[in-house]
């Protein structure tokens, strides 16, 4: 008989199988403990609740990671879970619903902008571990 070319595949004992499944409970262990702060709160719009605002947390300065961002239900709660506490800015934006034939599409912001910068945030957050309940989010159209 002769070999196929290909990768090798090597069978293991129950001992292999175990040691496995240990690093596999390991490494999904890991990723739960990372998720250590979740945040909750509303956003509100000319003082209504407003759904489908996009509330989006900047990490603190030391670079814990990409921006963060959720969706607000019709009734304008969100809630999410963030990798580390800290101080987040807290932006927003609101994009228009366009309905084209079959599709819909997130059109402009109706905030125009005014709240997407983490250098002037619509709130700052600190948040501790555990959970957290935020104060809403005031947004103005005008």
């Amino acid at each position: 008989m002769t070999r196929s070319e290909g990768p090798a595949v090597r069978r293991r004992g129950p001992r292999g199988q175990l040691a496995l499944l240990a690093a596999a409970a390991a490494l999904v262990g890991c990723g739960e403990e990372a998720a250590v702060s979740t945040v909750a709160g509303r956003a509100l719009v000319d003082g209504e609740p407003a759904g489908g605002v996009y509330v989006v947390f900047h990490p603190p300065a030391t670079g814990e990671g990409p921006p963060i961002a959720v969706r607000t239900a019709d009734d304008g709660t969100y809630s999410k879970t963030l990798p580390a506490a800290g101080e987040y800015a807290v932006t927003a934006f609101w994009p228009a619903v366009i309905e084209r034939e079959e599709e819909t599409v997130e059109g402009p912001d109706r905030l125009r902008g005014r709240y997407r910068s983490p250098g002037r945030p619509a709130l700052t957050a600190s948040v501790a571990g555990g959970k957290n309940e935020l104060p809403p989010i005031e947004l103005k159209t005008r």
